[in-house]
């Protein structure tokens, strides 16, 4: 939710001590091909011994904006596959055959849309950014991957609202903030981020500087 991205070292301290206990990693890669600064690593690149260890998830929701398509896919050892089938098999049903063949399309094909998409992103990124940073009382580090702006706003906490809310954490917050500017945000708190809220910005510029317009007007109004 915050944009961070593991640098390789950080992914080799993990390793090892998943490789030490004995653990298996999940790891969701759904973001893959949205990251501004570096390029992306995945655990399961670090060595056959993690490798063997690591289940890979992904689909193409993300990286080419077919969240609608309910396509997902992972990758693992044989044994770990031929048990998650046996429990899949079970539990749902086979996805849409038109799904499939644009999804096939989509991950064989022409990448040039996908970069495009994530110029736009950066571009947006900027802006969001800097404009959040530009805010009495919001704070903002840089996401370096996804589409997500992840400020802090826990010095807004104990205000007052224009329309009488008490701000005393990001759910109130959120809830203020809706009410009285119309714009929607999640909390921190759902990711164990007190303090903190996400705010999109795979949306248009128009939409994004509309967006912080109304909450620069509502920050201003807490007292």
């Amino acid at each position: 939710p915050t944009g961070m991205v593991y640098t390789e070292e950080e992914l080799r301290a993990i390793s090892e001590v998943v490789l030490k206990h004995n653990i298996l990693v999940l790891s969701d890669e759904i973001y893959e091909k949205l990251i501004y600064d570096g390029s992306h690593v995945s655990i399961a690149q670090l060595g056959p011994e993690i490798k063997e260890r690591t289940i890979v998830i992904n689909g193409v929701s993300k990286a080419y904006s077919m969240t609608g398509w309910r396509i997902g896919y992972t990758a693992a050892s044989k044994d770990i596959i031929a048990a998650m089938s046996r429990v899949q098999s079970h539990a749902t049903s086979n996805p849409a055959v038109a799904s499939q063949w644009a999804s096939v399309e989509a991950i064989s094909g022409s990448q040039e849309p996908v970069e495009v998409m994530r110029t736009a992103f950066a571009e947006r990124r900027k802006v969001m950014v800097d404009r959040l940073n530009s805010c009495d009382g919001v704070s903002c580090v840089e996401p370096q991957g996804a589409f997500y702006a992840f400020p802090n706003i826990s010095q807004s906490f104990g205000k007052v609202s224009k329309g009488g809310a008490k701000i005393t954490d990001a759910v109130t917050f959120c809830e203020a903030f809706l009410k009285e500017e119309m714009v929607a945000c999640v909390p921190g708190s759902g990711f164990g981020a007190e303090g903190f809220i996400r705010l999109s910005y795979a949306t248009s510029m128009e939409a994004i500087n509309e967006a912080l317009d109304r909450l620069t007007r509502f920050l201003s109004t807490l007292k």
